[in-house]
């Protein structure tokens, strides 16, 4: 209790002029600065992100395009070489309802599906 008696004895010592002011302004400035870099972190990440959609969507589109009709068929050029031209056919199959109608009816499926990488002349479709 001896130090709180010796502290209250102390002379008071007052701010000098101006000195709360300056305080309250620096702090709003700092203030300030904090909003105005989370404004600028935000944009710059709004802008990174549209710029890898951008880039995943052009390197997607023209880059590495999908396997299409023009790619399968230059698989089977060596084949055509004969005069004939060969085009593939892809069917999507609904296994689900294929399942469904079978498990009702009891009737047998069969799903034809080429096993070997040969192309043979011998198939036709």
């Amino acid at each position: 209790m001896d130090e709180l008696k010796s502290l209250g004895a102390l002379p008071r010592v007052k701010a000098p002029p101006g000195f709360e002011a300056r305080v309250l302004a620096g702090l709003a400035e700092r203030t300030a600065l904090m909003s105005r870099r989370r404004r600028v972190l935000r944009l710059s990440l709004a802008g990174a992100s549209a710029f890898v959609l951008v880039g995943f969507v052009v390197t997607r589109l023209f880059i590495l395009p999908g396997a299409g009709p023009e790619r399968s068929a230059s698989l089977f050029d060596a084949a055509g070489a004969a005069g004939r031209m060969i085009i593939p056919i892809n069917e999507t199959v609904d296994y689900f309802g294929e399942v469904r109608a079978a498990s009702r009816n009891g009737e047998t499926i069969y799903i034809l599906e080429q096993v070997s990488d040969v192309i043979s002349a011998d198939n036709t479709y």
